[in-house]
């Protein structure tokens, strides 16, 4: 059977306009010694937007404070290596904190991303481990080998290809340099985030990538065994980037 889990909250005002609030993983005694650990996307204007807690005797409870009601997501990873995804609309009220306290709604399907994998043809080998990792994780994909249509130039066709996509997956590695920045300069025109795969430990620095999210790998086969990571990086970006710029904090 599968474990049930749910977000569930209290709130206390703390001064004028400003609320504290705490936010816990809830569930049997059982399911919850299957969770490994719970990583909470808050609003993007709070100074830490991702937080991921591993204290189970705490029932992974989150503690912060601010002043505006936002809608949370929390990423419930098993020990299994399976990460379950909850959401949860953070009420800021004069109740009292029992009647504040609320469940949170579990998401059993996360709408497909589509990513763009953006890699050196020298990599290809290597990035097909990763790339059928992330196919299996439930992620429609697409390079720049996939997208190119007969009779239409490459600029073209890689372009709609980029704009059509979520996020792109950057596999960064010393033979990047030569080959995938005017992809990613495709992104960044389609305001798209990027998602950088740092390979070894050469920085191969690419320009107007110095802020973007990134993880780095000893190599691609270990990129591979950390997909599920990978792609709950890319929901959290996508999440984001969809989220009101309104400042909470």
């Amino acid at each position: 059977m599968k474990p049930r889990y749910s977000i569930q909250q209290q709130s206390k005002q703390a001064g004028k306009g400003w609320w504290s609030w705490s936010v816990w993983l809830d569930g049997t005694e059982r399911d919850l010694e299957r969770v490994e650990s719970v990583r909470y996307l808050l609003h993007p204007t709070f100074a830490e937007p991702e937080v991921e807690v591993r204290n189970r005797s705490r029932k992974f409870r989150l503690d912060s404070s601010g002043w505006g009601e936002f809608l949370l997501r929390a990423f419930v990873r098993m020990k299994n290596g399976k990460v379950q995804q909850l959401s949860h609309w953070l009420k800021l009220d004069e109740a009292s904190p029992k009647e504040t306290t609320g469940g949170g709604q579990l998401e059993e399907a996360f709408p497909q991303l589509k990513v763009f994998l953006a890699a050196s043809v020298v990599d290809r080998p290597q990035v097909l481990a990763l790339r059928n990792a992330l196919i299996k994780n439930n992620v429609q994909l697409v390079g720049a080998e996939d997208a190119i249509k007969i009779g239409e130039p490459w600029f073209k066709s890689v372009s709609k290809a980029v704009g059509d996509s979520d996020v792109m997956v950057l596999v960064n590695t010393d033979a990047t340099r030569n080959w995938v920045p005017e992809e990613v300069g495709m992104a960044m025109k389609a305001n798209k985030p990027v998602y950088s795969v740092e390979v070894g430990s050469m920085d191969v620095k690419i320009p107007g990538l110095e802020s973007t999210k990134s993880i780095r790998v000893k190599g691609l086969g270990d990129a591979a065994a950390m997909a599920d990571r990978i792609v709950g990086d890319l929901r959290s970006l996508v999440l984001a980037r969809q989220s009101k710029p309104t400042s909470l904090k």
